[in-house]
């Protein structure tokens, strides 16, 4: 799915530029942009809804959901989550650790591995989201390489 992410990019950037080598760089740029730069926008964005003195738990607790919201749609996190949920099977949730230590760990037994059903219940949001984001890309593709088609 991520690989597919990826192609459907590729695959759009070729049909809206003529050149291989423009589409080629804006698929590099778009791919350096969420990997590296993406993270860093997503938590400015974040962290400049409130001044930091006045700040609660609470609000510190939603903005960091908020930023991990805002991580997640670049394709690399998705990815990069469902990996760590299939690899590590200790893994028992994705959501920030003053959330994760207040509810979702009552009744676990640290250190106990999810069996990999369970795993796969955990990543399905990611991958349905890797999926989603290739369906539309290719959508968007074809419906460009249409109209380009018509209009010639």
């Amino acid at each position: 799915a991520y690989g597919g992410v990826w192609l459907a990019v590729a695959m759009l950037f070729s049909v809206v530029f003529r050149s291989t080598a423009t589409s080629a760089l804006c698929s590099l740029g778009l791919w350096l942009f969420f990997f590296l730069l993406w993270p860093m926008i997503a938590s400015a964005i974040t962290s400049g809804f409130t001044p930091s003195q006045f700040r609660t738990i609470d609000e510190v607790v939603s903005l960091e959901q908020m930023s991990l919201n805002l991580q997640r749609l670049s394709p690399g996190m998705l990815f990069g989550e469902a990996v760590l949920g299939l690899l590590s099977p200790e893994t028992k949730s994705f959501s920030s650790i003053t959330n994760l230590l207040m509810q979702q760990t009552r009744g676990m037994i640290y250190g106990t591995p999810l069996p990999f059903d369970q795993s796969l219940l955990l990543i399905w949001p990611q991958i349905t989201g890797l999926i989603a984001g290739m369906i539309l890309l290719f959508s968007i593709a074809y419906i460009v390489f249409q109209r380009e088609e018509v209009r010639a």
